[in-house]
Parts: structure tokens; C-alpha cells; sequence
């Protein structure tokens, strides 16, 4: 197939329904398609950049730009955010994506946008003149490889004196399962997996929809009302925030391999405070206590941690009875570094 013979042009009103069953084509799930419906009605949504490759009146491609910004602090830059890039899977590696990607990218710097952001295929957008946005120290919202997550100036010097955070229209919400899938932590019987916000709900349900969801088998775990108190304070309002790495403010939960089922969870209270310090809090379910799962799930998280430059302790605190909690600590590493009248205080430099 030529793509001399399609015409990329901006979609139209009367394109909605087509590029919304080519979307879903395109990728093998609603999410997508749902997403750049919410978007057209968003302040992100900019109509001459979201285009469509069109071949005798069907519409076989899709691109869309939309409004982001680097958040520095108070300082904010503008830029142009693709996603999603669509096209029908028996049109694929013909050139089609190729060609909206050029005439998308020729559209916005006509218009005078200057930088362009791309969480993709490492092998795929560099052709296109895309390098690691951690070049220049700019990250995604959440943990990804830093590979996949790309910048493109679209004007001289347009990248200098830029670093930050990149924040995304709200409406990107919903693709936060399918973003973060890939983020895994694996040990020799465990699994540790972060939850998403929708999970997390799931999660606090208890109904065994969390299981479903992971395609795993379902469990009797209850949580403490003490917990449910700590979602709704703390850990789902900064899942949510998307100006935090939702890593450090989520529930991990811990997987077993052979049993398919999961047996604890762990997490970090928020990112690395001033002092570059991490606190940790974990748990294992009753049935599988006495089984070394928390001190290979610690292990495993510091582990983590370490490969974070900016973080330079792990720090975490147990009641003075919970003999176990605190032999978990003890068998990674960490030292007590203070007490009160309940709580023995750890540290664990990840020099060490």
C-alpha cells in the first residue's frame, strides 16, 4: 500500500464514532478511544492537531497533540504532549504512523509549539528526532524506563533551562492501569506488584475484586479500619496527585508465585523527604506469616530504592512487641536508631 495515496487532514465532527472504533481497534481495548473523547472536551484539546490518516473516505490513522507542562517548582513550560498514535491493524507497518507523525509534528511547530513530549517505543520515535527527556532531567508522573519517555524541540534551543516534572490533562487518569502494568519487582517465589488508584479501591473492598482484576486467586484478607482511615487521608489523595511519583504513596502487594495468590503488601509513606530519607511500612496476611515473605519482600523493595540517587536512607518504625516486624529490619540491615514509649525507630543507609 502506498501512503502516497492517503490524505492526513484534521478530524472532523462526523470522524468521532470512526476514530473511536479505530482506536479501539488499534489498541484492543476502550481505554484509549474513551480518552480522546474526554480530551475534545477538555482544555487540553487543540482540534488542528488531532488528525487522521484518511484512504478512500475510511479513516485508517489517528494522531493526537494536546496541551501539557513542565512543572519546576513555580515555574511551568508549555509543550505539546502525543498520545495516542492509532492505526488500524491492517494498515499497520505500512508508513501509515510514520506519516502522521511527520505531518503532526510539521503542524505544531507551524503553529509555534516548541517542545513535544512521547511516552513510547524506544526504537520507534528517535527516528523521529526523540531522545530520553531524562537528558535534560525531566520525568514522567510515575516510574517508567527512562527510554520510553521522550522530548523533541521543535525550535532551537527550546529544551535549555528546562527541568521538572511533566503533568498531563487530568482526563490521562484513566490510562494509569495500562501505564504502569509493565512495574514489577520480582523475587525467587515473589511478585511485588504496585496497585493503581482503581485498584487501590478495589483494594479497600475486600470483595475479592482486586484479585479478579489481577487474574488472581481469590483471598479471605480484611484490612483495619485504622487503614481505611489512612486511604482516605493520606494514600488515596496522593495516588491521585499526579505532581507525585504515585510509587512512593501507593500499596505494593506481594504475590506469590506458586500459589497465584497475594499474601502482604508494602509501601512507602511519600517520596524521599529533605533529608533524602524513605519510610517504609509493610504487612503479611495472617495464613502466611512465618514464611520469610516480608523479610523477601523488604529485601526486595530496598533493592529498589537503592538504584534512586536521591534517596540515601530507608527509615521505618515497629511496636516494641512485634518481635517479627522488627527481626524483618534486622535481617536487612537496618539498625535501631531510637525509641518512645511504644515504637522502636530503623534506619537502613542504602550505602550500606
Amino acid at each position: 500500500m502506498k501512503t502516497s495515496s492517503i490524505i492526513i487532514r484534521p478530524e472532523r465532527n462526523d470522524d468521532h464514532a470512526k476514530i473511536s472504533r479505530l482506536i479501539n481497534l488499534a489498541f484492543g481495548r476502550l481505554d484509549e478511544a474513551e480518552l480522546v473523547d474526554r480530551l475534545r472536551n477538555s482544555h487540553a484539546f487543540i482540534p488542528s492537531l488531532s488528525l487522521v490518516a484518511v484512504q478512500e473516505n475510511e479513516i485508517v490513522g489517528q494522531i493526537l497533540f494536546t496541551h501539557i507542562k513542565i512543572v519546576n517548582g513555580k515555574q511551568e513550560t508549555s509543550a505539546l504532549g502525543l498520545a495516542p498514535l492509532s492505526v488500524l491493524p491492517v494498515f499497520q507497518n505500512q508508513g501509515v504512523g510514520k506519516r502522521l507523525v511527520q505531518e503532526g509534528l510539521q503542524k505544531a511547530a507551524a503553529s509555534g509549539h516548541k517542545l513535544v513530549f512521547v511516552l513510547g517505543h524506544e526504537l520507534y520515535y528517535p527516528k523521529f528526532g526523540f531522545l530520553p527527556a531524562d537528558k535534560w532531567h525531566i520525568k514522567f508522573p510515575i516510574d517508567v524506563p527512562y527510554q520510553n519517555f521522550m522530548a523533541l524541540a521543535l525550535a532551537p534551543e527550546a529544551l535549555q533551562n528546562i527541568s521538572g516534572m511533566v503533568q498531563y490533562a487530568p482526563e490521562f487518569n484513566i490510562l494509569s492501569p495500562k501505564v504502569t502494568t509493565g512495574i514489577t519487582i520480582e523475587t525467587e517465589r515473589l511478585i511485588l506488584k504496585p496497585l493503581t488508584y482503581d485498584q487501590l479501591v478495589k483494594y479497600v473492598q475486600c470483595d475479592n475484586s482486586l484479585e479478579s482484576d489481577l487474574n488472581l486467586n481469590k483471598s479471605s484478607r480484611m484490612i483495619s479500619a485504622d487503614l481505611k482511615a489512612a486511604f482516605e487521608e493520606t494514600i488515596f489523595p496522593n495516588v491521585a496527585d499526579k505532581t507525585k511519583n504515585y510509587l512512593f504513596c501507593t500499596i505494593w502487594t506481594a504475590i506469590s508465585k506458586t500459589e497465584n495468590i497475594m499474601v502482604g503488601d508494602i509501601c512507602m509513606y511519600g517520596e524521599p523527604n529533605e533529608k533524602g530519607e524513605v519510610e517504609i511500612g509493610y504487612g503479611v496476611y495472617d495464613e502466611y506469616q512465618n514464611k520469610g515473605f516480608m523479610s523477601e519482600v523488604v529485601a526486595a523493595m530496598i533493592k529498589w530504592i537503592t538504584k534512586r540517587p536521591n534517596i540515601k536512607s530507608a527509615i521505618a518504625s515497629t511496636e516494641k512487641g512485634n518481635i517479627p516486624s522488627y527481626k524483618v529490619l534486622e535481617k536487612n540491615g537496618f539498625i535501631k536508631i531510637g525509641e518512645t514509649d511504644s515504637l522502636l525507630h530503623w534506619r537502613l543507609s542504602t550505602d550500606c
